[in-house]
């Protein structure tokens, strides 16, 4: 299931799309997105990408173009199939030209139980897929990137991960949509018959950062959708989102946005307004 974003408000120039993971998935995939913009005569600061921390890992194929990632004022090419390990600091990436892309965002625990990899080994580094993944993983990754449409990619990356997730997930746990749904999943899961200090160093294993980390980017999260709602009622409030989301006042909602995301909270509701470059936060606006 797609989610049609062509009435949706702060909508992008170049098309951008939200992919409902299946039922099959919860706990798994938490959204595939596509963007596409061939065809499109965008500026150099319109072909920039402007990426939040993430709690998930990511898989991206490149199906046309190139992208380069921003590291210090100098650029490296990414791999045309990419692993990116969970990011505790924002990123920006830069497209080269007109590129066509598609990503699945995964959480690092189930990454973990479907793999073997420890996905926090890997914390804040894009690195080629085949550098990390097993063969079947691999031929999986070729078959996506031969499919002819975004469609057909998204059916086999579903087909593949539901088998496999089917295969080694715990029936019993639930789990909703939010990162915080996810942090008290694992939580949960890692503190089952092990002591304090052991469940802390898998978390770390699994996630790059402590349970204290993991609950701050949650935290921004929250502070973005409550943000988002009240822009569209037309009455946002920075204090009462910062309230809402549990920061303590307004200044460490800036000061933690900016740490997650590298722009203050009004900086992002200008970019998804009007810079091409925010994409991202527009799409994940309209899609939760």
């Amino acid at each position: 299931m797609t989610i049609d974003l062509s009435s949706a408000p702060f909508l992008s120039h170049a098309p951008s799309r939200y992919f409902q993971p299946v039922p099959e998935l919860a706990g798994c995939v938490r959204v595939v997105v596509g963007r596409n913009t061939v065809g499109w005569d965008l500026d150099e600061n319109a072909r920039l990408n402007y990426l939040p921390a993430l709690l998930t890992c990511c898989l991206t194929w490149v199906v046309e173009g190139a992208l380069q990632i921003k590291t210090k004022g100098y650029r490296r090419a990414m791999s045309r199939m990419a692993f990116t390990g969970p990011q505790t600091l924002p990123a920006i990436t830069a497209n080269v030209g007109q590129v066509h892309l598609m990503g699945v965002m995964i959480y690092p625990d189930a990454f973990h139980r479907m793999t073997g990899i420890y996905p926090g080994d890997l914390v804040n580094r894009t690195v080629p897929m085949q550098e990390i993944l097993p063969k079947d993983w691999m031929d999986w990754a070729h078959a996506v990137m031969l499919s002819p449409t975004d469609e057909q990619r998204y059916e086999c990356i579903t087909e593949f991960l539901v088998k496999r997730w089917t295969s080694c997930k715990d029936p019993r746990i639930k789990i909703g949509p939010s990162f915080q749904d996810w942090i008290n999943r694992l939580e949960k899961t890692v503190g089952n018959g092990r002591g304090q200090r052991q469940a802390e160093r898998l978390v770390k294993r699994l996630t790059g950062q402590n349970m204290r980390g993991l609950q701050g980017v949650a935290r921004a999260e929250q502070a973005f959708f409550y943000a988002f709602q009240g822009l569209l009622r037309g009455e946002l409030s920075w204090r009462e989102v910062a309230l809402q989301s549990g920061f303590a006042d307004q200044p460490h909602l800036c000061r933690e946005t900016k740490r997650f995301c590298g722009f203050s909270p009004d900086e992002i509701k200008n970019g998804m307004l009007n810079d091409e470059a925010f994409w991202i936060y527009r799409l994940w606006a309209s899609a939760f």
